[in-house]
């Protein structure tokens, strides 16, 4: 059975998009991008283990 791993591209995607607002952020709205940096670095770890055990495999 194949698993699908097109989403890590997506979460990288998503990762690269917050740290471009951080890059712009003021310091009012810093716990807001930080709170959404957390989840998108926790999504993208998740789906580069679930890529590494599909090629491990």
């Amino acid at each position: 059975m194949m698993r699908d791993t097109r989403f890590t591209i997506t979460e990288a995607e998503e990762a690269k998009n917050k740290l471009t607002e951080l890059k712009s952020a003021s310091a009012e709205s810093w716990e807001d991008i930080k709170v959404g940096m957390d989840a998108a670095l926790d999504d993208l770890k998740n789906a580069y283990n679930k890529a590494k055990l599909h090629f491990q495999e």
